[in-house]
């Protein structure tokens, strides 16, 4: 489980986390023997050269990202792929994107312009979406996004938040990065200065620790029995407690996924 008082742990605004992966057929099998529900894969834009899987959440997801085209968006996620798995991207919600890269700029970070890009999902429908990021030299070891959706009813479709392990919601992280203390106040100074609050994402804790210690994902479960059933028939080793569930998919996907009962 994650230890918070052993790092720095700040609240923000959650839209999703990113697990790049070298192989997202593999990384997808992995979420699906689980109990997760994994939309389909789909491809962003070109220039964004990646593509991705998700699994949606009730106002959160996990995205599992991998770039199909070396590009001058999909770089930073090569880069950060060639230095292993895990948590490499929190992405923040906000309403306007504009907005939001406003305010970074006036906090002195150099955000660049607003990113619009889209992907297909298997009925035709065009989900569409506008993020800024935060240069990579000011988040060393991840990536930091702030998403605005423009299509969210086609994101946060029913049949995707149904999971057979009862999953319902992220509730905390935690991520190893170079410096844990630069990160936490970078997440702090962002996370504080979005605007339009009131349409923020679902407030999440991440932990930053040192890049010596496990990835964690927390997550919410409905029901500890029904996902403890299908853990132990999973391939994966876990650890049973009390009070939830610990699964090392360290060498999958370099994290550690912690299934919690609802609180």
């Amino acid at each position: 489980m994650i230890d918070e008082t052993r790092a720095l742990s700040v609240g923000t605004p959650l839209d999703h986390f990113v697990l790049p992966t070298l192989d997202l057929k593999r990384a997808s099998t992995v979420f699906v023997e689980l109990g997760f529900t994994v939309t389909p894969r789909t491809e962003h834009s070109v220039e964004m050269g990646t593509a991705n899987c998700c699994v949606m959440l009730s106002s959160t997801y996990i995205e599992l990202l991998t770039v199909v085209r070396v590009t001058e968006r999909s770089s930073g996620w090569q880069a950060l792929m060639n230095e292993g798995g895990g948590i490499r991207g929190i992405a923040l919600r906000t309403g306007n994107a504009r907005s939001a890269c406003d305010a970074l700029l006036k906090m002195g970070f150099a955000a660049g312009q607003v990113i619009a890009f889209e992907r297909p999902d298997e009925r035709g429908n065009r989900l569409r979406f506008q993020v800024c990021r935060l240069p990579a030299p000011a988040t060393p070891g991840f990536r930091l996004i702030v998403c605005a959706h423009e299509t969210p009813e086609l994101v946060w479709r029913s049949e995707w938040t149904r999971h057979p392990n009862g999953a319902i919601e992220l509730s905390a992280a935690g991520i190893g990065v170079p410096d844990p203390i630069a990160a936490a106040d970078v997440l702090r100074r962002v996370s504080g200065s979005l605007p339009d609050r009131a349409q923020s994402g679902h407030l999440t804790t991440v932990t930053l620790c040192s890049a010596t210690e496990p990835n964690h994902l927390r997550l919410s479960i409905a029901d500890l029995g029904t996902a403890e059933r299908i853990v132990c028939g999973s391939r994966f080793p876990a650890r049973f407690q009390q009070d939830g569930i610990a699964i090392d998919l360290r060498a999958e996907l370099g994290v550690v996924l912690d299934l919690e009962p609802v609180q």
